[in-house]
């Protein structure tokens, strides 16, 4: 166990050194000695923990540099968003992931029109993960919608 755990972690770490030098100039170093920070590295850090999948990792290493930008800057979220996000990060399934990326592969690559206020529909996005049973995608994408 101690192995794959110890990889993912060095795994995180080096996404977030790599998102620090994509953002070097709107880092604000100093965010690093607050309490917020401690905070959001330990629940990262647990994402890591409890997972090897590389979405996950990255997502967890982004929402730490995007803490460390500086305060006001182009993207930069609230700490209440990314308190919220890393939680959802964390209690998402990697199936609901899934169901989250394909619909999102299918609206920026085929450009599907919308149904409604922005809802894709569910025969669509069925196609679109022809491995998973129709219930299971359904599952999936209310676990994905419930937060």
């Amino acid at each position: 166990m101690p192995l794959p755990t110890q990889r993912a972690i060095e795994r995180t770490v080096k996404l977030l050194g790599e998102n620090l030098t994509v953002l070097e100039g709107r880092l604000d170093m100093d965010a690093v000695d607050k309490d917020e920070f401690s905070e959001m590295f330990k629940s990262c850090y647990l994402v890591a923990v409890r997972t090897h999948h590389e979405e996950k990792l990255c997502a967890a290493a982004g929402l730490l540099a995007n803490l460390l930008l500086k305060p006001g800057g182009p993207g930069k979220l609230t700490y209440t968003e990314l308190d919220h996000f890393v939680r959802c990060l964390d209690a998402l399934s990697i199936g609901a992931r899934t169901v989250q990326g394909t619909a999102w592969r299918i609206v920026r690559a085929a450009q599907t029109p919308l149904e409604g206020r922005g809802r894709l529909r569910f025969d669509v996005l069925r196609a679109g993960l022809p491995e998973m049973e129709r219930e299971l995608v359904l599952g999936l994408a209310g676990e994905r919608n419930a937060l």
